[in-house]
């Protein structure tokens, strides 16, 4: 999966590098599958497809993956304008009530669209919204029941349902196909082994010593309560760094709090017991402190730390990558 930019990481730079290793991509949008296309020729699927996407689908050979018959109908259309067949996916909705069909009824009549449309079934999907036991069981058991007839009369059709935390929950629940997110990040909930793709760092460009009472940023937030060495890093909110919640960065291997308010381009944190210069190297994302841990001083999910980073470069956006590094 490389949507949302690649989890962060870089759709481009990912795509290239994954290219050996997998047997498709995934993508949220046909926007960002016809980006991916300039990248690669392998079958992207669009997991939420919506159906004014239809053009960008045909024009880019994408594969949606079907969740209402409206959505089928409409790539009926761009569909008889093609030479050939377009391929699609059905989404299952066995549980987590996101997208998809919830019944065998809904299931034929999408099904239908798609046999006399033009369009090609290449498979079904669902998606598990937790790795409980009896949750994994409840909507594997519905999903099987949907999907027999159709597996049935067509043994190539791919059943896919499997995210990255149930493909390590449990291997039986891989089926045909499985759609690797975090995981292929250096995500793992049981390989320790595994390293982050990705590190997001900058540095310090200013050290100011406050006395007691003196304060930092907008609005006087932060007053020092005692006399406190602080350093000013580039990046801010508009960078990704979170304004007005309870965040850290890692400094010569110490966690350093941030201070007051961030601003847009800068942001403040205590340095009391961290040894540092200015100039030195501030880690937003390392291997030494990855999503997890920063998710868990922001009391957020680890998805939300990934994707929120803006990377800059002498005031331009760049993804460029030297082993696990993500630019400065």
């Amino acid at each position: 999966m490389v949507k949302a930019d690649a989890y962060g990481h870089g759709i481009k730079q990912v795509s290239k590098a994954a290219q050996d290793l997998v047997d498709g991509f995934g993508v949220a949008t046909a926007e960002t599958g016809a980006e991916l296309r300039g990248y690669t020729n392998k079958p992207i699927m669009v997991t939420a497809f919506y159906e004014d996407e239809c053009d960008l689908v045909a024009e880019y050979r994408l594969t949606p993956l079907l969740s209402t018959s409206k959505d089928a109908y409409a790539m009926t259309t761009a569909a008889h304008r093609l030479p050939y067949p377009i391929p699609v996916h059905i989404k299952i909705n066995s549980g987590m009530n996101r997208l998809g069909v919830s019944s065998s009824k809904e299931l034929f009549r999408i099904a239908e669209i798609v046999y006399n449309g033009g369009l090609k079934l290449q498979g079904l999907g669902t998606h598990y919204y937790s790795v409980d036991r009896k949750v994994l069981d409840l909507q594997t058991k519905k999903f099987l029941e949907l999907c027999y007839l159709y597996k049935s009369r067509d043994r190539k059709l791919m059943l896919h349902a499997s995210s990255s935390t149930s493909v390590e929950t449990d291997k039986k629940l891989n089926f045909d196909m499985v759609r690797v997110g975090l995981l292929g990040y250096g995500y793992s909930l049981k390989n320790p082994n595994l390293l982050p793709a990705m590190t997001v760092k900058t540095k310090i460009r200013q050290i100011n010593n406050l006395k007691k009472g003196e304060v930092c940023g907008y609005s006087g937030l932060y007053a020092a309560e005692k006399d406190v060495k602080i350093g000013i890093i580039s990046g801010g909110y508009y960078d990704g760094i979170p304004i007005n919640r309870k965040s850290a960065v890692y400094i010569n291997g110490s966690i350093a709090p941030v201070i007051g308010r961030t601003m847009m381009d800068l942001t403040a944190v205590n340095l009391d017991g961290v040894e540092a210069k200015q100039g030195d190297d501030v880690y937003l994302l390392s291997d030494r402190f990855d999503a997890n841990k920063v998710a868990k001083i922001e009391g957020t999910i680890p998805y939300e730390i990934l994707t929120r980073y803006r990377v800059r470069t002498n005031g331009k956006k760049t993804y460029e990558q030297t082993g696990s590094e993500s630019g400065d």
